[in-house]
């Protein structure tokens, strides 16, 4: 059984590449357009992982994180914020090792 993966992001590209690049990667996508739908999504998905985009229109990413792990059973998905970095307000948390 593949590993689920929920993709909630409002910009187009950013999501349509996301769910192509999971998908080749062997996993099993699904995408949604804004948070309100992401949460329904993940009703019937019940996905393992979610990747949301923090600023969407109607209820936010981190909203979207909160009324997964809420809603499903344990063990809760594992839940992750996503923001492109062309957004001016986002910096990386970490960033990748670097190889010499």
């Amino acid at each position: 059984m593949k590993t689920r993966v929920l993709v909630a992001d409002d910009e187009e590209s950013s999501r349509s590449g996301l769910v192509l690049l999971l998908t080749t990667l062997g996993y099993e996508v699904e995408s949604a357009e804004n948070g309100d739908e992401a949460i329904e999504r993940a009703r019937t998905f019940r996905p393992a992982v979610v990747i949301a985009d923090l600023v969407m229109p109607g209820t936010d990413g981190l909203g979207v994180l909160k009324a997964v792990r809420a809603e499903l059973p344990t063990p809760s998905p594992s839940c992750s914020p996503a923001m492109p970095a062309s957004r001016p307000r986002w910096r990386p948390c970490a960033r990748a090792p670097t190889t010499t």
